[in-house]
């Protein structure tokens, strides 16, 4: 496993800490990519006062025996232990340096008394500089309801001011144990760099062509270069494929990215085929329609619980499973000739994959539906 400085401050290289592991999982999905790790470290004592400080946000590279590259992704909480006392860090994505408020104003005349009750409004923005600088920008927008405006007092700006005070740098909460305590141990939970995308709302507000209509390939490419954070983002889109589906370009609500791309994927295409998004090596997104190949198998009467190369004997290492692929169980039954997946009882569509090491691992399956999709392309939702 390889350990690298956090992204926004340069990702220069630290070290190697593949022997230091203790434990070990990982969660890959067909939508988001790398989607979680929890990784535990057995260290030196010495080495916990820089962990407590330095470690959150730190980017994390996972590598098979062959050197190909697993998971990636970044510290986003920890637990630092020794003896007796444990300390709890993060969750990075908690933070807000970004903050604003929307609310309803309610304006109060000190001069006579008069209440006038506003239309929903939203507080310019706040922000802390250098926690922006050590972190990252996370953006925060806070519903606050109604709030007293008077000459003198602004019941949201105060609020919005005192939420950036008290959450603009991580949470560090500790206990104390009386009795057994642990050696010195560091616990790593981190998720993938489509986290970002919940840290920053995406508007398409002032503009004329914010009133038109484009395909959503090409609003997910503006959505994705929206990205404050310049060191995480990358615009390299060649791995996103044109989509005919097309969308409206105006966005107004505050919502985050994250939301947004959720909606664009929920939509798949005119022809009822599913769309998968997600953030790859290199944080380059993705985003394609649902492959029709099967890539795997499985024999249920074999012992060894593995999958198999479809049409083959190679055996595929737990490490090395693909989502967002299709599986069957070909010992049941195997078709000569399908018209689609759909068709086969035994095919399966892989949503996730988790790994725990040494060998061990999981499928969350699900069948599609493309009577649903094209309901989901029509705002009809699934049936």
């Amino acid at each position: 496993m390889g350990l690298f400085q956090p992204l926004i401050l340069g990702g220069a290289w630290i070290n190697d800490y593949t022997e230091e592991i203790t434990a070990y999982g990982q969660e890959k999905a067909a939508d988001m990519y790398y989607v979680s790790a929890s990784v535990t470290l057995n260290l030196h004592s010495i080495d916990l006062l820089d962990w407590l400080l330095y470690g959150l946000g730190r980017h994390i590279v996972t590598r098979a025996p062959s050197q190909r590259v697993v998971w990636e992704g970044f510290v986003n909480y920890m637990t630092v232990a020794t003896g007796q006392k444990v300390y709890e860090v993060g969750p990075l994505m908690d933070i807000g340096n970004r903050v604003y408020v929307t609310y309803t104003p309610v304006y109060v005349s000190a001069a006579t008394g008069t209440i006038v009750k506003g239309t929903s409004t939203e507080s310019p923005l706040v922000n802390d500089t250098t926690s922006q600088a050590r972190f990252g920008i996370i953006e925060k927008n806070l519903a606050a309801g109604e709030c007293i405006i008077t000459d003198t007092q602004n019941e949201a700006n105060r609020f919005r001011d005192e939420f950036l005070i008290e959450n603009a740098y991580p949470k560090i909460n500790s206990s104390f144990s009386f009795g057994a305590g642990e050696a010195a141990v560091v616990t790593l939970e981190c998720v993938g760099y489509w986290k970002w995308l919940d840290a920053y709302a995406y508007n398409n507000r002032a503009t004329a062509a914010a009133d038109g209509w484009s395909v959503l390939s090409t609003k997910l490419q503006a959505i994705l270069t929206a990205n404050p954070n310049l060191n995480i983002r990358n615009i390299d889109f060649s791995r996103i494929m044109a989509n005919t589906a097309i969308g409206q370009n105006r966005e107004k609500d505050n919502k985050t990215a994250l939301t947004i791309i959720k909606g664009i994927c929920a939509a798949g295409d005119p022809a009822g085929n599913r769309w998968l998004f997600g953030v790859g090596l290199g944080r380059q997104a993705y985003y394609n329609v649902i492959p029709t190949t099967i890539n795997y198998e499985y024999r249920v009467n074999d012992n060894q619980q593995k999958l198999v190369v479809y049409g083959t004997d190679a055996a595929v290492d737990p490490w090395d499973i693909e989502p967002g692929r299709w599986y069957i169980s070909s010992d049941i039954y195997k078709p000569i000739n399908y018209a689609s997946n759909y068709s086969i009882p035994t095919a399966s569509f892989i949503e996730s994959v988790r790994f725990t090491a040494p060998y061990s691992f999981d499928l969350t399956e699900g069948k599609m539906s493309k009577i649903s999709q094209m309901l989901n392309y029509r705002g009809l939702g699934a049936i």
